[in-house]
């Protein structure tokens, strides 16, 4: 069998098997999620959670156009619901 007809079957084989994947759901992309970052017993156990959420926004010609920076603080009183959010807002426009 030559080169040509071994790549040929190959290619065939790889579409076939690549084609026959499962679609994933939502709920098992945020599983999957959970569980790479420790579990859902550990998430439940977190008192507060906080970060800083940067969305910057571009003009057509790739400059920045604004860039909106917001500080998150979330309070969890039994691990599952916030009891309070603050954030402070800060716009920079160039």
């Amino acid at each position: 069998m030559d080169i040509r007809k071994k790549v040929l079957i190959l290619l065939v084989s790889l579409i076939g098997v690549t084609s026959c994947r499962q679609e994933i759901t939502p709920l098992e992309i945020v599983q999957k999620s959970v569980l790479s970052h420790g579990g859902l017993e550990n998430w439940d156990r977190i008192k507060t959670l906080s970060f800083t959420k940067k969305t910057i926004i571009y003009n057509q010609d790739g400059s920045v156009n604004k860039q909106h920076l917001q500080d998150q603080f979330f309070n969890f009183n039994d691990g599952k619901k916030p009891l309070s959010v603050f954030q402070q807002t800060l716009f920079l426009i160039s």
